[in-house]
């Protein structure tokens, strides 16, 4: 977790700097996981309201809290999610990556913690793109399919939001864990499409910007395997975390 944070905040100053030269509104949202399969467990980092879950037994669980004020009401009962996912402020966020300078002892910036990684498990980030249209019942639906791969899960999902409108960036990853023999790794299965959306009107630009820091996209990514670093994603953040 602190190598994650550590990488979060080179990545969100290097795009404050940026800021200076050109794209004075660039930010980004950011969520990312390593998961550890020798300490059996996940390590998750997390700014704004891109969203990360946990899918195990029928079960859809939510590791990642929206830094929004939407987002807090819906977490603690003041709103259903149907009435979250249509108020008119859903996409006002109180964190994003790269408004501002920060430090690593900064306590109210970067969100971390570590689960417990349970076998037959599937992880899934998104970005609000996906959850702003399509509902935990329908995601739950689709995840819990087995006649269908696991690209094909990611597909599904993306469809069911452009069928509700697709009016945001749609970034949707989805890692399987099985956990059936941790001496071997399966071989990696990647998927990335990218198809040019329709541009919808933004009022909060500057505070709501997509994961890929491309509001034109969408972006499908499958991935199977046992060790995995997953990050959704600022293209910053890329370059810092995996080292080139």
């Amino acid at each position: 977790v602190d190598l994650l944070a550590e990488s979060v905040i080179a990545a969100n100053n290097a795009i404050f700097e940026h800021r200076k030269i050109e794209y004075p509104n660039m930010s980004c949202v950011l969520s990312a996981i390593i998961i550890d399969t020798e300490l059996n467990q996940v390590n998750l980092v997390h700014v704004g309201d891109t969203r990360v879950y946990q899918f195990h037994d029928s079960e859809l669980r939510k590791l990642s809290h929206d830094h929004s004020l939407v987002g807090y009401m819906e977490e603690t009962g003041r709103l259903t999610e149907e009435q979250a996912m249509n108020h008119p402020e859903r996409n006002i966020i109180s964190k994003d990556v790269g408004s501002k300078m920060h430090r690593i002892d900064d306590d109210d910036f970067i969100e971390s913690n570590v689960f417990p990684l349970l076998p037959n498990s599937v992880f899934l980030l998104c970005s609000d793109g996906l959850t702003d249209l399509v509902t935990s019942a329908e995601i739950i639906s689709v995840l819990e399919q087995t006649e269908i791969s696991l690209e094909q899960k990611v597909h599904t999902l993306v469809d069911l939001a452009n069928e509700k409108g697709g009016k945001d960036n749609i970034t949707v990853v989805l890692v399987e864990y099985n956990g059936e023999n941790e001496e071997q790794e399966p071989e990696p299965m990647l998927v990335e499409v990218s198809e040019e959306l329709n541009k919808s009107d933004d009022n909060n630009a500057e505070t709501n910007e997509s994961p890929s820091c491309d509001r034109g996209k969408k972006n499908l990514v499958g991935k199977r395997c046992i060790f995995a670093l997953v990050v959704l994603i600022v293209v910053f953040g890329l370059g810092v975390l995996l080292g080139f």
